[in-house]
């Protein structure tokens, strides 16, 4: 079941330089990933106070990329960008795709690779191991691609292409982009969207209705802007875009919430709720 969070685009627009910018991004990233987050929309909130837009949406969108992406893939795939000039201080995600140069890999295993060159039938992937694979089908350089070991023919791996719907391990997340709130909701396939505010519903009144058997995009405000304005900005209500807006944070002590502070919170919650309600279910099924 999968699990999607819209960012705004202003999101680091609060804090004064490129380091700290990328370290903020940093907390963002393990927080996605420790809650098993899937996918990441950055989507344009059209902040006054933001002068660039794009510029601070392709941040955003560089930074998390560069973290979910495995250590001996960083160099061919990103090379040098002046958004990557702190990456130093991004942490390390150590999800299941991101294994230790220790890490014994065997016939079987689960890896992702980059292709290097395609040739007649076939395409020769990295896989930061001693050996390169050979996949048997003709891919495009640079296409990223996660593969299964299937045999070591010496010189070379042999590998298989694997769909990540196929894997029962976490995975990463992919980034994507919107240029509003409203397209960034329209591109959602069937989630349950749920809205952040403090202006929502508190969490203990709905809990059980974030128990849906159904994948849910949890959307955030911004550093200058909640949901509601950001709303407003596009012309839109938020019962149009929103199953539910849920207040996951009741009587903050602070007067705000950082986008940061808040995504930990409402992921932390979620994922709790979803699994007492997930035990309930399988014991009533079972009669325990």
């Amino acid at each position: 079941m999968t699990l999607t969070v819209l960012l705004p685009a202003s999101l680091v627009a609060d804090v004064p330089d490129l380091r700290q910018k990328t370290a903020k991004v940093g907390i963002i990233g393990r927080t996605l990933a420790i809650f098993r987050v899937d996918r990441v929309c950055v989507y344009d909130d059209h902040e006054p106070r933001l002068a660039d837009a794009r510029s601070e949406m392709r941040l955003i969108k560089v930074l998390l990329e560069y973290m979910e992406t495995p250590q001996y893939l960083r160099k061919l795939l990103f090379g040098r960008m002046r958004e990557l000039k702190y990456a130093g201080v991004l942490p390390p995600l150590r999800t299941p795709h991101h294994p230790t140069f220790s890490e014994r890999t065997s016939r079987g295993s689960i890896r992702e690779g980059v292709v290097l060159s395609p040739g007649k039938g076939s395409s020769l992937v990295e896989l930061g191991l001693g050996k390169r694979g050979i996949l048997n089908e003709r891919l495009k350089a640079g296409t990223r691609v996660t593969v299964r070991i299937l045999k070591d023919l010496g010189d070379r791996l042999l590998v298989e292409r694997v769909s990540r719907s196929e894997l029962k391990t976490y995975w990463g997340y992919q980034v994507f982009e919107a240029p509003s709130l409203r397209e960034a909701v329209g591109m959602l396939r069937d989630e349950f969207v749920v809205g952040t505010s403090k202006y929502g519903k508190e969490i203990a009144d709905v809990a059980g209705e974030l128990a849906v058997d159904a994948p849910i995009a949890l959307v955030f405000g911004g550093p200058y802007a909640g949901l509601f304005e950001i709303c407003s900005r596009g012309g839109v209500k938020p019962e149009e875009l929103f199953d539910i807006v849920v207040n996951t944070i009741p009587d903050q002590g602070t007067e705000t919430v950082r986008t940061e502070e808040a995504l930990l919170a409402s992921l932390a919650i979620l994922n709790f709720v979803r699994k007492i309600y997930y035990t309930k279910r399988q014991k009533t099924i079972t009669g325990a």
